[in-house]
């Protein structure tokens, strides 16, 4: 198990805080970001995750908060795997992706994907978006990203509650 702490307290003033400190980079990350992103031929996987790292470090400067990484030594070397989040905060994706060395993504529910900033780090990343409001959807939903350096397979799955699928059919 890898477990990601914060040290310092979250919470929605910190939230607000670190968005209200960050304004002034937002006329030159955002546009950066989301060039980077509409071009994926020009900037690799590589540089792409450097960038949003690049920009949760910043986030994490403003915000004092310090990311402690633990049990990295038990991910394997070879392969692929898939990593959960502990609960739905706002930080466990990000803290995840921080410390994670090796290029990553996500799954996302699409009406949050595409606000501001979320929408750069999903295109970034080339997150997945779920319907949550399409049951159908998370039953045939079954997403293969394929890495060109490694040929590996990730097999992303959405499961949905058994009273769900019967209300779909």
């Amino acid at each position: 198990m890898i477990e990601y702490r914060i040290r310092d307290t979250s919470t929605m003033l910190k939230l607000f805080y670190v968005i209200f400190m960050n304004l002034h980079r937002a006329p030159y990350m955002i546009p950066r970001m989301r060039a980077e992103a509409d071009h994926p031929q020009r900037y690799t996987e590589e540089q792409r995750y450097s960038l949003v790292q690049h920009a949760i470090y910043l986030m994490n400067k403003t915000g004092k908060i310090n990311t402690v990484e633990t049990g990295a030594e038990n991910l394997p070397k070879q392969g692929g795997y898939m990593m959960y989040p502990n609960h739905q905060g706002k930080y466990d994706v990000l803290g995840i992706m921080y410390t994670h060395k090796s290029p990553c993504s996500f799954v996302m529910d699409k009406r949050k994907s595409h606000t501001i900033l979320v929408r750069e780090f999903c295109d970034l990343v080339q997150a997945k978006r779920l319907e949550k409001d399409n049951p159908r959807q998370g039953i045939t939903s079954i997403f293969f990203s394929q890495r060109a350096d490694t040929g590996l397979t990730i097999k992303i799955r959405y499961a949905i509650s058994k009273q769900e699928v019967l209300r779909s059919l």
